[in-house]
This record gives C-alpha cells, sequence and structure tokens, in this order.
C-alpha cells in the first residue's frame, strides 16, 4: 500500500519482486509531490527494493528522503555500494 501523506509517501507491506509494478504504478502520480519516503511499514525487502527507489527518485527528478528504512534494505545497499546514493549512512536512524 502507497499514501501521500503531506510530502511524505509511505510504503507499508514488501518491497519484493512480486510487488514492484504495483508499487511503481500505485507511486507513480505522488511522486512529483513527494520529498521523502517513509520505509518505517515496509515488512520485507529484495534487490527490487533498491531499484524501486532509484526510479522513484529518478521519477520525481531528485533525491527523496528515506524516512526509517528496515535493516535487510540498509544491508542491500550496503552489499551493492549504493547506500551513499540512496542517502543511507551509517549514522541514520
Amino acid at each position: 500500500m502507497i499514501a501521500l501523506q503531506g510530502d511524505t509517501l509511505r510504503i507499508e507491506g514488501a518491497m519484493t519482486l512480486a510487488s514492484a509494478r504495483r508499487l511503481e504504478e500505485a507511486a507513480r502520480a505522488s511522486l512529483p509531490l513527494a520529498r521523502r519516503i517513509d520505509l518505517a511499514a515496509v515488512s520485507e525487502v529484495d534487490s527490487s527494493a533498491i531499484a524501486l527507489l532509484f526510479g522513484w527518485m529518478r521519477a520525481a527528478g531528485r533525491p527523496l528522503e528515506l524516512c526509517q528504512p528496515p535493516a535487510g534494505l540498509r544491508a542491500l545497499a550496503e552489499v551493492y555500494g549504493v547506500a551513499g546514493l540512496l542517502g543511507l549512512t551509517s549514522s541514520q536512524q
């Protein structure tokens, strides 16, 4: 599920290959208004989550702040060497 609240796009559920297309389509209309993505309610991630986030940033035309990313997303971003590009520094909580 995706909901825009103010300038925050809230993502709930899995960000995996099985849900990637649905999430990409659901977020498309909200991206011009979003400044941040709240990932607190994300239950599962795989490498598709990384691709989704980069795609959303590209569609928005600017970096989007990632709030409360799950540990699995941080780990994947570190393994792929893209944590800095996503703004997922080791000091972010």
